[in-house]
């Protein structure tokens, strides 16, 4: 029998189902139960490519049943289904606003010349819209997933299309609900950011009104990097800590860099090149001066070969941002010469070196004045 004598038979069986109105074709004993590859495999068989299969062909094999008694389309089979679910479709675009080792920077010069060739106005806080490290993904990401899950508990919505058309309106009402929990202004002002990005509004829930993040509010990796710890021994780490202190290097580029990666400039200090920083940026991180902090650095390639990883394993309890902050303060002490700037009050230009700090900020890699003296040297 030929596949259009089998698509025939199966059509025919069908109307007489619906005619008896049975629960499932494999309890009327039609037919037994039998997988759509299994169908396919004897049409090809048959001398028919799968390829050829048309959809009307499929639509007969929907009504071929599994073990379960359930028929693919109406188990919801993903590969039948035209459009994503909400958090594939999520996923999706948080992979197309991926810009892992593009200039940020540059990027963002392209978007104010945009904004002024079309009259647009144009701040110094203007993004590119894109997300440039690995840790603001899986941040942002988190955030949205978070979001998109309450959004579909809530108002039931099941698809990305239905979630834009009420982006605002859905992001104000979480945002508020977030708020009422007693959130942080830190954690309200960040799952803020990160929806805009995701929604590309950068007016999205501007109607919510967040309380300001001050710095007095702000305790972590604010003093001791290492005691107050329940249950952390700090004089395991000792050499670990010591290196970070010199270098200032985030955890991640320490678990990455190589000996080979540690170098005297042509002026004899030591520097660590960071290939991959935040980012995806490049920067040579000179380490601070003084013997204690050569000695930390130096003791961790002598003798090791230059693929060798200078740190293999950095506990989560060891404040790597506070030692961050404490080397940002250190060299620009050592760079300005003059103490640090007033931890409280409005700045002014006279309480800062501005060439000391520039110095810092390309040291950390972060390439913005605003960022050092708000957040590591008061």
């Amino acid at each position: 029998m030929g596949w259009e004598a089998d698509a025939r038979l199966f059509s025919r069986r069908q109307t007489q189902n619906k005619q008896r109105r049975s629960e499932s074709p494999c309890r009327a004993g039609l037919y037994s139960p039998v997988s759509l590859d299994a169908v396919t495999a004897h049409w090809v068989r048959c001398g028919v490519a799968s390829s050829q299969i048309s959809l009307n062909d499929s639509n007969i094999l929907d009504h071929l049943h599994t073990g379960s008694g359930r028929s693919r389309r109406a188990q919801g089979d993903l590969a039948l289904s035209k459009r994503p679910s909400l958090m594939y479709a999520a996923i999706l675009r948080l992979d197309a606003k991926m810009a892992i080792g593009e200039s940020r920077h540059a990027l963002k010069q392209d978007a104010r010349e945009l904004a002024r060739a079309t009259g647009a106005p144009t701040t110094w806080s203007v993004t590119d819209g894109r997300i440039h490290s690995h840790q603001t993904r899986a941040d942002y990401q988190a955030t949205t997933l978070r979001f998109l899950n309450w959004a579909r508990q809530r108002e039931r919505l099941r698809t990305l299309d239905r979630v834009d058309a009420r982006a605002d309106e859905l992001a104000s009402a979480y945002l508020r609900e977030r708020l009422a929990q007693g959130k942080s202004p830190h954690t309200l002002q960040a799952e803020r950011s990160a929806l805009r990005l995701f929604f590309g509004r950068r007016d999205l829930a501007a109607s919510v009104t967040l309380p300001r993040r001050t710095r007095e509010g702000i305790t972590q990796n604010r003093g001791d990097a290492l005691h107050g710890v329940a249950g952390f021994a700090p004089a395991h780490w000792t050499a670990e800590t010591n290196f970070l202190t010199a270098t200032g290097l985030r955890r991640s580029e320490a678990l990455r860099v190589r000996v080979r990666d540690v170098f005297r400039g042509r002026e004899g200090r030591l520097h660590v090149q960071v290939y991959n920083g935040k980012g995806g940026k490049a920067r040579q991180a000179p380490v601070l001066a003084g013997q204690e902090h050569e000695r930390a650095v130096l003791a961790r390639i002598e003798g090791r070969p230059g693929d060798a990883h200078l740190i293999e394993h950095l506990p989560i309890r060891i404040r790597a941002h506070a030692l961050r902050r404490a080397y940002a303060q250190a060299l620009y002490q050592q760079v300005s010469g003059r103490p640090l700037p007033p931890a409280t009050g409005a700045l002014r230009p006279g309480d800062y070196d501005t060439d000391a700090v520039l110095v810092v900020s390309h040291a950390l890699g972060h390439n913005r004045v605003d960022v050092v003296l708000r957040h590591y040297l008061r």
